[in-house]
């Protein structure tokens, strides 16, 4: 039940290129700003994105020690068929979900009828949910504090301070943090990207 934003990470994302970070984003038909993110639909007039996002991927990890374990994602990028951005989101979110063993339980919030105001939504949410605590990233503590996330509610309410952990990546002295899963997952494999979000 999010809204679009400008300058988010719902239709983006960083990797490492050759050493530098690059964007791969997602082209979407104009949508306007605080429009749901399940209204959002993948612009079909730029139909060959899939393929040039499934080479940049390619390029930038075939090196990588873990190569073969970001094979299939890449090939899920270039033969995929979603429509909507939400449903991309959701299928690579519950792809990795899965190869990484994280068993948490995901729900997908426009399935629930909510308050269309945000703050009172994501009261409703959590409470649906029976949660007690709410974790937020650092970005959302302005809107959330402004608009009195916890006046008048029992829902005790974290801001993360998630600063990434070193691994070790290809071609490259310095570590470059904040980037796509698919680069743990390429460096590290699976098994060790699990180890790796554990440790955090």
């Amino acid at each position: 039940m999010s809204n679009t934003r400008e300058g988010t990470w719902q239709q983006r994302n960083r990797i490492l290129y050759q050493g530098h970070v690059q964007w791969l984003t997602v082209p979407v038909q104009r949508a306007f700003l605080g429009q749901h993110i399940q209204d959002v639909m993948i612009d079909p007039n730029q139909n060959n994105w899939r393929k040039k996002h499934a080479a940049t991927l390619f390029n930038a990890y075939r090196n990588a020690t873990h190569f073969s374990d970001v094979k299939e994602v890449i090939e899920m990028i270039a033969s995929g068929g979603e429509v909507r951005l939400s449903e991309l989101n959701i299928n690579l979110t519950n792809y990795f979900c899965q190869r990484l063993q994280i068993l948490t339980p995901r729900f997908v919030a426009h399935h629930f009828s909510m308050p269309s105001q945000r703050i009172e939504r994501l009261k409703s949410l959590c409470q649906l949910m029976k949660c007690d605590e709410y974790f937020s990233p650092m970005g959302a503590k302005k809107y959330l504090t402004d608009d009195g996330f916890e006046i008048g509610s029992d829902i005790r309410l974290h801001f993360q301070s998630f600063y990434p952990k070193p691994y070790v990546q290809s071609n490259i002295n310095d570590f470059t943090d904040r980037l796509s899963i698919v680069d743990v997952v390429a460096h590290c494999g699976f098994h060790g990207a699990r180890q790796y979000i554990l440790s955090q």
